[in-house]
């Protein structure tokens, strides 16, 4: 991410804003006899998507997993996502789902799919629950993508019923893509064969995701659960289990009685900074995420005494979407309590957060 105009300040040390080296180690869980990644903390595809590492985005309970868009420390709403660690190549990929998957909203979106092989496709094979932000749309798809850069493949949609949990599934072979879905009454929902485009196992691994499409704001923190995911080597039983019903009213597991009116805008901007106790003569690093092009207004004060603080110096940003950071430097600072006041702004929305920090002597 690059600025859009400099400032020059005697206190701030300021170089273009760089994109913040992928350095973070992804958290791991153990779930149905696989081992997954949970994706760090950032912004990224698909969509404008804070993501979430948090335990609260991700856990496990009892045999289930649950996936949770829910809203961070700094007020923004995150999704989440898991990778498997193994490439399993040819064969059944089959997902229990146990939330009700009629109950969606229009942008929440539920991903189980492969991905990570080689352009044009990445080997990317879908079976996604979403309105794509048109909840007279159907709430299912399976996709087999040809040329992701294109926009090129094979696509059909269908209905989820009212009766979970759902057996999701594809068995993939030589040339062929066979989707099945099928719900607690044993009705089949989908069942779709793809011959055209079909990719080739390269090094693609099953992911599994949930997020938001559009501009819309969920109405309060929701989660998704995920009974199993079991993968069938080619020549096994792909017949899919009868699993019975389930008592899950909802895709989205209320976990407040929030109506979403008055909520921050989907563009969210998450200001940090590091390290919180520094000398003068090291400085520190402002870090940021931004899913949108934002405005930061920056102010540092000066504790004067008990809780009154006198501005120092003030920076105007515009930042766009993705992950950036800027140096203070602390030469000009004097010893003592400081606060880094930002008001973030995505469109007509804002945001302030308040950043203690303290200065050493040399």
């Amino acid at each position: 991410m690059r600025s859009k105009s400099r400032a020059i300040l005697p206190l701030l040390l300021l170089g273009l804003v760089t994109p913040i080296p992928a350095t973070a180690v992804a958290r791991s869980i153990s779930w149905s006899g696989y081992s997954w990644d949970v994706r760090p903390a950032g912004v990224g595809g698909p969509g404008a998507n804070l993501w979430s590492d948090s335990a609260a985005s991700v856990h496990t309970e009892g045999s289930d997993l649950v996936l949770s868009i829910v809203k961070d420390a700094s007020g923004c709403w995150t999704s989440a996502e898991v990778d498997s660690d193994r490439h399993l190549g040819y064969g059944t990929y089959r997902w229990i789902v146990a939330s009700d998957l009629s109950a969606l909203d229009a942008g929440e979106v539920l991903g189980l799919f492969t991905y990570g092989g080689s352009a044009p496709s990445n080997n990317e094979i879908d079976i996604e629950a979403s309105h794509w932000g048109n909840p007279a749309w159907p709430s299912g798809s399976v996709t087999v993508w040809q040329d992701a850069a294109a926009g090129r493949s094979r696509s059909t949609s269908f209905k989820y019923s009212n009766r979970p949990p759902y057996v999701n599934q594809f068995t993939w072979e030589p040339g062929k893509v066979t989707f099945r879905v099928t719900d607690a009454a044993g009705a089949v929902l989908l069942d779709r064969v793809v011959t055209r485009g079909v990719p080739t196992p390269s090094t693609e691994v099953p992911v599994i995701n949930y997020w938001r499409y559009g501009k819309a704001l969920p109405q309060g923190e929701r989660s998704m659960r995920i009974s199993s995911f079991t993968w069938i080597p080619p020549g096994g039983d792909v017949t899919p289990p009868v699993v019975g019903g389930l008592a899950v009213s909802s895709a989205w597991e209320r976990a407040d009685g929030a109506s979403g009116e008055g909520e921050p805008a989907p563009g969210c901007v998450r200001v940090g900074l590091s390290p919180r106790r520094f000398s003068a003569a090291h400085g520190a690093t402002i870090r940021w995420m931004a899913t949108a092009t934002a405005s930061l207004r920056m102010r540092i004060e000066r504790r004067v005494g008990g809780r009154r603080y006198i501005g120092v110096r003030a920076l105007h940003k515009t930042v766009r979407k993705g992950e950036g950071r800027m140096r203070i430097g602390g030469r000009r600072l004097r010893r003592g309590s400081y606060r880094l006041v930002v008001v973030a702004r995505t469109g007509s929305h804002s945001r302030r957060s308040t950043l203690p920090f303290t200065v050493r002597g040399r």
